[in-house]
């Protein structure tokens, strides 16, 4: 038995989310502000999210029994990345708590319309199967049945029903041969099995086939199967999971942690991995190979230091460092107050411009908006040193 938890959602669908969580049995753990922590923001938010997923997993594997849990998480929410980071601290947590180290914790990540297909379709499929037994239950669906053995035509059939010849005729369900009826054995419209030789454009028996002709033209279907499996082939794959994205920077933004590893490019011809992207693609320029796929990196994950570039194996730690220190992580220039991705980016930027001295800002001072006099001093929690670097 599997104990089924929803641990992250955008917060713009919280309320479609919760009522599916409802449903479908799956503990809820998200929650806006206001709901058992105080504030969705702020460096003590992933500690508070922690707690939150970890007490309502606990809580519902000791009341189902279950040996094993699924950590759902919906992506695009605004803690996102910072929730990916956790996910291995996360786990182990749960164990600690369960108090049993062989307990199975699984995390998946998931898109909000994977997650909205997969357990809205769940619902419709039961609602539909029981509207289809109480249907085929019912005295008019009985009369019906007699009224077929006796080879007599109902009076509600289906439009294109006849009696031609003595023989009853029905219309064919054109969404059964396609496996997307959802009537059942309650389906007014006649269930035939589909014509292998009519998909190849081979059937010689036309309009009296016995199967279903209730399929696109052939020529049309196999169009739209190259297609599909030219877009297919153009997706960058997860290795790992197995999981499919548009390209290399939508599978960095949603994809970046895959089982707790951080992700490498390989070479899809000689499976040779790469640190960066252009790295991967400089070798199949040199050569020829083509495809690129996301594996995972083989050493533990570690976070850095920008200003100092010291190297720590958890967040907490560089965290707790940089509020030691004072050091940063975004370069500022202290002429017009432009912050950079990089060292070498300031550095040209100071360069081609004339400009001098560097402010290092911590992300959250970034975010704030600057000052509408720029000569106006700016005070910052944290800066670099009072010397600075002069070009």
């Amino acid at each position: 038995m599997e104990a089924a938890v929803c641990a992250s959602c955008p917060e713009a669908f919280h309320d479609e989310v919760a009522a599916l969580c409802r449903q479908h049995g799956i503990q809820k753990a998200f929650g806006k502000a206001g709901d058992m922590v105080k504030s969705l923001s702020g460096k003590d938010w992933i500690p508070k999210w922690e707690a939150k997923v970890v007490m309502a997993t606990v809580t519902k594997a000791q009341t189902m029994g279950a040996e094993k849990a699924l950590i759902i998480c919906i992506a695009g929410g605004k803690n996102c990345d910072s929730e990916m980071a956790r996910q291995p601290h996360l786990v182990r947590a749960i164990k600690k708590e369960m108090e049993d180290e062989q307990f199975r914790v699984r995390v998946e990540w998931i898109e909000k319309e994977e997650f909205f297909e997969r357990y809205s379709a769940a619902k419709g499929n039961a609602h539909d199967k029981k509207a289809a037994d109480k249907s085929a239950a019912s005295p008019e669906a009985k009369a019906k049945a007699e009224d077929k053995q006796a080879g007599d035509k109902p009076a509600d059939s289906p439009p294109g029903s006849s009696n031609a010849g003595g023989q009853k005729q029905q219309q064919e369900c054109r969404y059964y041969a396609k496996g997307a009826c959802k009537n059942g054995a309650a389906c007014p419209f006649a269930h035939k099995p589909p014509c292998s030789f009519f998909r190849q454009g081979k059937c010689k028996n036309g309009t009296a086939c016995r199967f279903s002709h209730a399929l696109d033209n052939p020529k049309t279907d196999n169009a739209k199967a190259k297609a599909k499996a030219k877009d297919a082939d153009a997706r960058l794959v997860c290795r790992e999971c197995g999981k499919s994205f548009k390209d290399w920077d939508q599978m960095v933004s949603k994809h970046w942690f895959c089982k707790g590893r951080e992700p490498l490019c390989a070479c899809s011809q000689c499976n040779r991995a790469f640190d960066e992207l252009q790295q991967c693609l400089q070798h199949q320029k040199d050569t020829g190979h083509k495809g690129h796929v996301r594996v995972n990196d083989t050493r533990d994950p570690v976070w850095f230091c920008m200003q100092c570039d010291r190297e720590f194996r958890t967040e907490q730690a560089c965290i707790q460092h940089q509020e030691a220190t004072g050091h940063g992580d975004i370069p500022c220039c202290m002429v017009c107050l432009k912050t950079f991705g990089s060292k070498k980016a300031i550095l040209q930027h100071q360069q081609s411009c004339g400009h001098a001295g560097i402010q290092w800002l911590l992300e959250a001072d970034s975010d704030s908006e600057p000052d509408e006099d720029p000569t106006v001093s700016r005070e910052y929690p944290l800066l670099y040193s009072p010397t600075f670097q002069l070009l």
